[in-house]
């Protein structure tokens, strides 16, 4: 049996019991329903890339992060260009109703980079949060800050009113319709987190720039059809631990039927630690991850242990494109498998 078949079949064996079914093929749900969309992104060189698709039951169309594009502008693959826009117009969508940036990393702002020159935007949301000393940065953690920074200020001089800044807890993005609510749940209202010092099991490349950026980016938590679809945002493992679990589990919104991922699905084991008291439990998760060596290996280890938990499990660079959708009390999955994207660095 094919190795991509043989995991995606015991995802969905296992979630059978909570009322799961999963298919291969292409992503077209029915129009009347929400559905959320995870691209397989491609890399250029680190980032793990991330890009969610939102379609509406009105037939709007939202995107949370836009995976990855060159802050150096030395490479012409862009996650816009060469992803999203491919995969809107192949079904007819010719229009961004909406767009989150979650924060200033390069695998998440960068399709914008081509986005915002080539598709209609509606409105374009950012959180706006810049940590600390960044004259101490070195240069492509200052490129990571300005290059978005600049994008957007163009952006929003060309188009007043529709660059939404500084979004935070309970913020209303006005995504919201009949039968689906769309609610900003991360970073906290009172303001960013703080540093955590002395991180075990992280390297000395994920500086304070890295991980308090990652730790404050936006998370989304959408309701439709009675389930919910969480989408984490790039905060570490150690960061949901001390920060987003215990923030959200007051105000009673941990959980989410469907999760993608914290940070892209790394750190599986410490994650998971942090969802065994969400409400509702997670039914099937995703990692966003690309193509480079240790992102695959990162992949199959999400998807492993969280199987071996009882959760269908996917990853991008195992299972393509994955789409999820409720219907009747049931999550429907459609996994892309066909649409896995070599690494070229070009």
């Amino acid at each position: 049996m094919d190795r991509r078949a043989f995991i995606l079949g015991a995802a969905a064996s296992v979630a059978a019991p909570i009322a799961l079914s999963a298919q291969t093929g292409a992503s077209r749900p029915a129009r009347s329903q929400f559905a959320l969309t995870v691209l397989n992104p491609d890399c250029m060189v680190g980032g793990a890339g991330q890009c969610c698709v939102l379609r509406m039951p009105s037939g709007k169309v939202y995107l949370f992060d836009t995976g990855n594009g060159d802050c150096k502008g030395e490479k012409t693959k862009n996650n816009g260009k060469d992803i999203i826009a491919p995969w809107l117009r192949a079904r007819g969508i010719t229009k961004i109703d909406g767009l989150v940036i979650s924060h200033y990393h390069a695998d998440h702002f960068g399709g914008f980079l081509w986005l915002k020159d080539h598709f209609e935007i509606g409105r374009v949301f950012n959180n706006n949060y810049t940590p600390p000393s960044l004259e101490t940065l070195n240069v492509h953690d200052v490129l990571e800050y300005k290059v978005p920074r600049q994008a957007l200020d163009d952006w929003g001089k060309a188009h007043p009113g529709c660059l939404v800044e500084n979004i935070k807890f309970g913020d209303d993005l006005g995504w919201s319709e009949e039968g689906v609510s769309v609610e900003v749940v991360w970073p906290p209202r009172e303001g960013p987190v703080k540093p955590i010092e002395n991180r075990k099991g992280y390297t000395a490349s994920d500086n304070h720039f890295h991980h308090l950026l990652n730790g404050n980016s936006t998370a989304l938590r959408i309701t439709a059809n009675g389930k919910v679809f969480f989408i984490v945002g790039d905060i570490q493992a150690d960061y949901v631990a001390e920060y987003m679990r215990p923030y959200l589990l007051k105000k009673g919104l941990w959980g989410g039927d469907f999760l993608v991922l914290p940070s892209h699905g790394t750190k599986p084991n410490e994650t998971a630690a942090t969802l065994a008291d969400m409400i509702p439990a997670p039914r099937a998760v995703v990692a966003s991850l690309g193509n480079l060596p240790w992102m695959i290996g990162a992949g199959k280890s999400a998807v492993k242990i969280y199987t071996e938990m009882g959760i269908a499990a996917y990853s991008t660079n195992i299972h393509g494109d994955v789409t999820v959708s409720a219907d009747d009390g049931r999550l429907s999955i459609t996994t892309d498998v066909e649409q896995r994207y070599v690494h070229d660095p070009r």
